[in-house]
């Protein structure tokens, strides 16, 4: 028996080739979760009020932001700086001999996928970032503080840089 249009394949295999080669195309490579920014050996907790000491500006413009109300002990991490800054106390020993002390995590000096894990401990239970290492951004990696402050209160509930599309537009 002749085949119609001459398909060396069965009608149905060659769909079946055509659909699979069509959703494999769709597919985001997933990147793999960055490693969370070392923490000083030693370090302890030391609350949110020492920080403040040193760290006054922040702290009160941090105070008037939705991460300052955030319950990070329910997701088992330190209260207020500690919970993305892990714990202070050999960053605030070394602030007494030292003018600039390092042993704390510094988003500035991290990868962008360490960044964005410290992000993502959280904020990964939302729907909205769940596959944020499937998203552009991560896959080259822009991590979330590109685009959201932290420490101040940003654009709308987001905590955007700018509003969107312009800030969108500074990139693309």
């Amino acid at each position: 028996m002749k085949r119609k249009y001459g398909s060396p394949m069965g009608g149905e295999t060659l769909w079946f080739v055509m659909v699979l080669c069509l959703s494999l195309g769709s597919c985001q490579p997933y990147q793999k979760a960055g490693s969370l920014p070392a923490i000083p050996a030693g370090a302890t907790a030391i609350g949110r009020e020492e920080c403040s000491d040193c760290h006054e500006k922040q702290a009160e413009v941090l105070g008037r932001t939705l991460h300052h109300k955030v319950d990070f002990k329910k997701w088992g991490l330190e209260e207020g700086c500690e919970g993305c800054h892990g714990p202070g106390s050999a960053h605030s020993a070394e602030a007494e001999e030292a003018d600039k002390p390092k042993k704390i995590v510094a988003f500035q000096k991290e990868h962008p996928r360490s960044q964005s894990e410290v992000c993502l401990t959280c904020h990964r239970r939302d729907k909205e970032r769940q596959d944020f290492r499937r998203s552009q951004h991560s896959l080259t990696d822009v991590a979330c503080t590109e685009c959201h402050q932290v420490h101040k209160g940003g654009v709308r509930e987001a905590n955007l840089k700018q509003s969107s599309p312009d800030l969108c537009y500074t990139c693309h």
